[in-house]
């Protein structure tokens, strides 16, 4: 990563992140870890996407899911964090729960599509899975 993309990372952990924690803890009645892998490479764009295309999409997904007391106990229970990763390939985004790691993967660069999973597919995912 570059200054600029270091920045801009920094810039969404200071400024929005806590904000992100607060929303999904409240649709899932729990504290939920975020941890944000910079190891994968962030570019600004993604940085700056972040907000909507995980986050959005994956708390509006949260509460399709935790819409009564069993789901959010199933979230509970699933989920202690959320992993985000970055990756340049655009047809490898994806999402896996392991060990209470709920990991998404996907270019989130502001360039939609496919890039990344979308509304529903969360929810979809760990319908399947929990």
């Amino acid at each position: 990563m570059g200054l600029a993309d270091r920045q801009a990372m920094a810039s969404f952990k200071e400024k929005k992140l806590a904000e992100q924690l607060a929303k999904l803890k409240a649709v899932v009645g729990a504290d939920v870890a975020i941890e944000i892998d910079e190891s994968t490479e962030f570019t600004k764009g993604a940085a700056a996407a972040l907000p909507n295309a995980v986050f959005d999409r994956l708390r509006d997904d949260l509460k399709k899911v935790c819409k009564d007391e069993l789901g959010k106990q199933a979230v509970r229970e699933a989920i202690k964090k959320v992993v985000v990763k970055y990756t340049a390939d655009s047809k490898s985004p994806s999402i896996t729960l392991d060990g209470g790691a709920l990991t998404i993967v996907g270019k989130w660069d502001g360039s939609g599509g496919s890039d990344y999973p979308s509304f529903d597919d969360y929810k979809k995912y760990l319908m399947s899975k929990l």
